[in-house]
């Protein structure tokens, strides 16, 4: 490739959101990368995984915990905003996307990752076909073959029907109503 084009696939320097960083593996690759990171996560224990991730490395991370639906940053501020496996976890996607939205950049990059509604495999409950059921059917299943977590012991775990999964063409209509389709 030449020479100006890696220049433009840098990360260097560029002010990138990890929104839902879990436990700050992008956050790392990314500031490995040269990128100026900010990362976000609802669950706390997971900021503070992410900052020791990165104090590993050498890295200064400093995550941040708040809910996707409620950034705590200026409008058009990131060059990039990743959101990787945390749309189906956020209690309101619209809100999510909107927030996305104001804080991008004007011809930012976003990468948003969404869990496909009619997966063969259920990618959190590791059930095959689970995905094709109604949402409350989908939950009986679970328990009644053995796949249900333990909502007791992780209050914070999501049971099927309050997820959000979504078809291709559905994803594209809701990415699209905040200006983040193409």
């Amino acid at each position: 490739a030449p020479e100006s084009a890696k220049a433009d696939d840098s990360l260097a320097g560029r002010l990138v959101l990890d929104l839902g960083c879990g436990m700050g593996g992008l956050s790392t690759a990314l500031a490995l990368e040269g990128a100026d990171v900010r990362s976000v996560d609802f669950n706390r224990h997971y900021c503070h995984i992410t900052r020791l991730r990165g104090m590993r490395y050498g890295l200064e991370l400093a995550p941040i915990n708040a809910a996707g639906e409620a950034l705590p940053f200026p409008d058009a501020h990131f060059d990039i905003v990743m959101c990787v496996d945390v749309l189906e976890h956020v209690r309101d996607p619209e809100a999510l996307l909107s927030e996305i939205s104001r804080c991008l950049k004007p011809g930012g990059l976003c990468q948003i990752t969404a869990i496909n509604r009619f997966a063969f495999r259920d990618p959190h409950y590791h059930a095959r076909l689970v995905n094709w059921l109604p949402r409350r059917a989908a939950d009986a299943y679970l328990r009644l073959f053995g796949h249900a977590k333990d909502n007791a012991r992780f209050k914070d775990r999501q049971t099927l029907h309050e997820m959000h999964y979504y078809t291709f063409k559905g994803l594209e209509r809701l990415l699209a109503r905040h200006g983040l389709g193409g």
